[in-house]
């Protein structure tokens, strides 16, 4: 349901656990567009832990996108466009959450 969306951007794997299929997203498309000097992030110990208020650089997104960040705070983490949030929602399928969008400039 995602992968004709997202294209080459992310590979879906199965994995077979007691019998059941589930879905693994390996996401491969890295697209710096973080705006640090306007995002607000969670610090600990002077560490970024999380986003606060995440502001995207939206020229850089193409849209759909399922894409990565070129921080190593976030290299777990996966992005997605509007369109990729509403087909999964619509798709009845579970197991992802999507947080706060953040501001798009």
């Amino acid at each position: 349901m995602l992968e004709p969306l997202v294209g080459h951007a992310a590979q879906f794997l199965p994995v077979t656990i007691n019998d059941d299929t589930f879905w693994v997203i390996k996401v491969n498309l890295v697209v710096d567009a973080l705006d640090l000097e306007r995002t607000e992030f969670f610090r600990s110990d002077g560490a970024i832990h999380e986003f606060e208020k995440p502001v995207w650089i939206g020229n850089r997104i193409e849209s759909p996108a399922l894409f990565r960040i070129p921080m190593h705070e976030f290299r777990h983490k996966f992005f997605a466009t509007a369109e990729v949030k509403e087909a999964y929602e619509a798709s009845g399928c579970g197991g992802m959450r999507f947080w706060f969008p953040g501001e798009v400039i």
